[in-house]
């Protein structure tokens, strides 16, 4: 029993070795950034023979994806790991554990000198056998046996080949090229009014699936969609129009990003860009039109109207709608000048009062704006002429 006992726990080269160490079983996880899928597979797999290990499985289903596992020598795994770290554009992640596994190796292998003492002390019952039924019980307990150390066996094998050879799962992604991006103008808005926002991109031949993001600055959850459409200019591309509306001015301004990305038959792009919103509250400007007037039909009547002139004001034009169906009178408004004078004649007389607007329009950094005033106007009927007693009215009367 001694003797069985000993040549298992010297039985191979591998059990004289752990016995004298800890067994620890190291298992590292990579995800990596490659620029050739199919190249780092063929270096990796060449890696582990290298190290005298070996390829445990690969898959390169993908264009721009791509896996690998190997098992490689536990003393040289370190080596290992910094020439997988060296071919790669970018390790995303690294994930190592450590497992040890010796009092589950030292168990095993006492409960196996055990195993193995029954067996031989089964097999010595089952030579003094002397009927069937004897030795068809001890045959019976005997597999039994001789099939818990069959396990045993495996599972030390197991111990000794995944300490002394570690497993390194390796994740491959294609390292993505770069798309030309432009994100627009930079914009001025104002709070509560859309801003609007839709980017220009030039993705490489063979890519044909987008998708992008709109972060806004401000705070808010940023807005993502896969929506493009194409353009007259050859290749380029437009997204989908995004409309994010700020609500305030405190925080301005405010850095607006796009980020995209983009995959095909040729492997994976992405690109990015940033635009300036300024947001502004809208300018100020009060009209006044005037008061409102009496005035005899067919007299020239004068309007002078005013209104505020806030800086960052261009292209300040001004409307005089006179009511009375003729054309309006438009006009530019210098620089500097807060009046609009004028003059007009109402024709024809009414019972009932005419309406004048002035109207004031401009172009701001937000956009534009228009503001109107009214007043009214009286327009009463010219006097007839009387001359010696007789009204120019009564012409066609009889006495």
């Amino acid at each position: 029993d001694n003797e069985v006992a000993t040549q298992s726990n010297s039985g191979s080269p591998q059990a004289q070795h752990v016995s004298q160490r800890r067994i620890i079983i190291r298992t590292v996880n990579m995800q990596l950034v490659v620029t050739d899928i199919a190249a780092s597979l063929d270096q990796i797999s060449k890696l582990a023979k290298r190290f005298e290990g070996w390829v445990v499985s690969s898959d390169r289903s993908l264009t721009h994806r791509g896996a690998i596992a190997i098992r490689v020598p536990s003393d040289q795994l370190d080596d290992v790991i910094l020439l997988l770290r060296g071919m790669a554009e970018e390790v995303e992640s690294e994930i190592s554990t450590s497992e040890d596994v010796t009092d589950e190796y030292v168990d095993i292998q006492s409960r196996l000198t055990n195993q193995q003492a029954t067996e031989s002390a089964l097999l010595r019952l089952l030579d003094r056998a002397e009927t069937v039924e004897e030795a068809l019980n001890v045959q019976r307990e005997l597999s039994k046996v001789q099939q818990e150390i069959e396990r045993m066996e495996g599972r030390i094998k197991f111990l000794e080949e995944t300490s002394a050879f570690s497993l390194v799962s390796v994740q491959l992604k294609l390292a993505p090229s770069e798309m030309p991006v432009d994100a627009g103008e930079d914009q001025t808005v104002s709070p509560r009014i859309p801003a609007r926002f839709r980017a220009t991109f030039t993705p490489a031949a063979g890519i044909d699936e987008f998708n992008f993001t709109w972060d806004f600055g401000d705070g808010s959850e940023p807005v993502f969609s896969n929506r493009t459409a194409p353009t007259i200019e050859g290749d380029k591309r437009v997204t989908a129009t995004i409309t994010h509306f700020y609500s305030d001015v405190k925080n301005s301004p405010y850095i607006v990003e796009i980020e995209m990305d983009g995959f095909g038959e040729t492997g994976v792009t992405e690109g990015s860009d940033i635009l300036i919103v300024t947001v502004t509250d809208i300018p100020t400007v009060e009209v006044f039109a005037g008061e409102g007037f009496v005035i005899d039909q067919g007299e020239e009547a004068e309007f002078s109207g005013s209104f505020t002139r806030p800086e960052g004001l261009t292209n300040v034009n001004y409307k005089w709608d006179f009511g009375d169906g003729t054309a309006p009178e438009t006009g530019l408004i210098p620089e500097g000048s807060t009046r609009v004078v004028t003059a007009h004649v109402y024709e024809d007389f009414r019972p009932f009062a005419y309406q004048a607007v002035l109207t004031i329009t401009a172009d701001s950094e937000v956009g534009e704006v228009e503001v109107a005033s009214p007043l009214t106007v009286v327009v009463t009927e010219k006097p007839a002429w009387t001359v010696a007693g007789w009204d120019a009215r009564d012409t066609g009367r009889t006495a």
